[in-house]
């Protein structure tokens, strides 16, 4: 089967929703109407889920970007992108760090390169 994404975008989506899986098993339905709100919740983290993979993918073919998990925090990704000037003889390397609350936090990001970047 065709997918839209690369195997490191499915690998991330396998893991949002595992985890997300798990939180449901812990809801308490206290009421019927708790449903319609259940089913909102998880309508609104599927669609987010599917925004953020166009995103992850969009960086990935624009910028040659590769998703992976974070070798410091397995439950978190990073995102490496590798920049060049135009003439190739200066490179960034930008390291994002995608956890938990993206994209509603801070992202942490690790810049690296030839270009002095804190001046």
């Amino acid at each position: 089967r065709n997918s839209k994404f690369s195997c490191s975008v499915l690998s991330f989506f396998s893991d949002k929703v595992r985890a997300f899986r798990e939180d449901l098993k812990k809801l308490t339905l206290k009421s019927t109407s708790d449903i319609s709100t259940t089913v909102r919740h998880i309508e609104w983290f599927l669609g987010r889920l599917d925004i953020i993979g166009k995103e992850i993918s969009m960086l990935e073919s624009r910028y040659s970007g590769k998703l992976q998990r974070n070798p410091d925090n397995v439950s978190s990704y990073q995102f490496e992108l590798i920049l060049t000037s135009k003439s190739k003889s200066k490179v960034v390397k930008a390291l994002v760090e995608i956890g938990e609350s993206y994209p509603f936090a801070a992202l942490g990001i690790d810049l690296s390169g030839d270009i002095p970047i804190n001046d």
